[in-house]
């Protein structure tokens, strides 16, 4: 066994930056054995890892010709493993950021570009902040300001704890200022004054909140530790350029160069994704509403240039007041009666127009007017009401 591990140890020694190898020191039963191998370089440096990378390459020889496994373990293997799974997932990681971020962004803010500019403004922001780690703590420039005594390799975690917390900081900003904007233009209209009102209601918040985060993050700059001072200096930047750069000067040019465009989305991504209506959009047509209701409380049914059915097959526009205890008798085709029989009984939402039934608006109140009214079908009356026959009236009242 000894002349085995002295054989492997000799073999270990011949590899590139190996600066001592250990006698191999076997357990009690004479199955397991620790050669400990140091290296010429650092653990953090390019060489150690490129060692650690050898001695795995020559283990299966090893296995082959001794007919024993060999592991490569310790601190700096270790640390060199989490480097290498950390460094893999990065780029999934970002994918899956950036994607599921603009697909809540659509659904907030009913748009294709405004998400995909916010993603590539958060990107802007990590590369930036990356760029400013790797320039001091990594090329030393500027490092006796900050107190950077030995520059070296960046810590392995630190791009992706970077990239989780800007991510929540940069999309509140976005949410903040964009979120004012879209609650202008869903009032007005006017892409273009939207971006500016929506943009002095945001900017005082999106101001103080990013002041508060860079400062606090800034404090551990000057003193901190050596594992604390890149993340921390990487969040203070990164936070800075995100808020007053990417935020409160992109945006706004952006949003106005792009004017009703920014608010563009195609009608079929429209159907598929949730409406989740932060800017109000809904309940201000609710209120509207019934307002309007309340106003024709007098009238059982009534409606104002009501197109019933859908875009494809409208039915209107119809205008009617219906006054309490009055029948009313609808002619025409047998499919447009169904239609407007269906929309006024809160069944089917309508296309355009107003109409409320009971004080009740539609189609922001269709569950209590369906709960009111009831449908009947007879089927076989596909005849207009100004031409029945008395046979026909008689079997119809039969069905009923």
């Amino acid at each position: 066994i000894q002349e085995d591990l002295a054989a492997i140890g000799k073999q270990l020694g011949t590899l590139a930056d190996v600066s001592y190898v250990s006698m191999g020191i076997p357990d009690a039963g004479l199955d397991t054995a620790i050669i400990q191998v140091i290296p010429s370089s650092a653990p953090d440096a390019t060489q150690t890892k490129a060692l650690v990378q050898s001695i795995r390459d020559l283990a299966p020889s090893i296995e082959k010709k001794y007919s024993t496994p060999i592991f490569v373990t310790g601190a700096t293997a270790v640390g060199i493993d989490i480097s290498n799974r950390l460094s893999a997932a990065l780029i999934p990681f970002g994918l899956i950021v950036v994607g599921l971020s603009i697909v809540l962004l659509m659904m907030v803010f009913r748009s294709v570009l405004v998400p995909i500019k916010a993603a590539l403004g958060f990107l802007l922001s990590v590369i930036a902040s990356f760029g400013v780690v790797v320039a001091i703590f990594q090329w030393g420039w500027l490092g006796t300001l900050l107190n950077v005594e030995n520059p070296g390799p960046i810590l392995s975690f630190m791009p992706i704890l970077l990239m989780a917390v800007l991510f929540g900081l940069a999309m509140d900003y976005e949410v903040f200022l964009v979120s004012g904007m879209r609650e202008e233009f869903v009032r007005t209209g006017d892409a273009r004054a939207s971006v500016s009102r929506g943009f002095a209601n945001g900017a005082r918040v999106v101001t103080a909140a990013a002041l508060i985060m860079f400062f606090v993050f800034f404090a551990f700059v000057p003193e901190g530790s050596g594992t604390i001072k890149p993340i921390a200096l990487g969040l203070a930047v990164g936070i800075a350029f995100d808020a007053f750069l990417v935020r409160m000067t992109l945006v706004p040019a952006v949003m106005t160069l792009l004017g009703r465009a920014a608010w563009w989305m195609p009608k079929w991504l429209q159907r598929l994704l949730p409406d989740m209506d932060i800017e109000g959009e809904h309940l201000r047509e609710h209120r509207e509403a019934v307002v309007w209701a309340l106003a024709a409380r007098g009238a059982s049914i009534s409606a104002e240039r009501l197109v019933a059915g859908s875009a494809e097959h409208g039915v209107g526009p119809i205008s009617i007041a219906v006054t309490p205890g009055t029948l009313v008798l609808a002619s025409g085709d047998a499919t447009d009666r169904r239609l407007l029989g269906a929309t006024i009984a809160g069944r089917l939402d309508p296309v355009s127009g107003r109409l409320q039934v009971a004080g009740h608006p539609l189609p922001s109140e269709a569950s209590r007017v369906a709960r009111l009214v009831a449908m009947a079908d007879i089927g076989g009356l596909e005849r207009a009401e100004t031409s029945v026959m008395l046979g026909e009236l008689l079997d119809e009242r039969v069905r009923l």
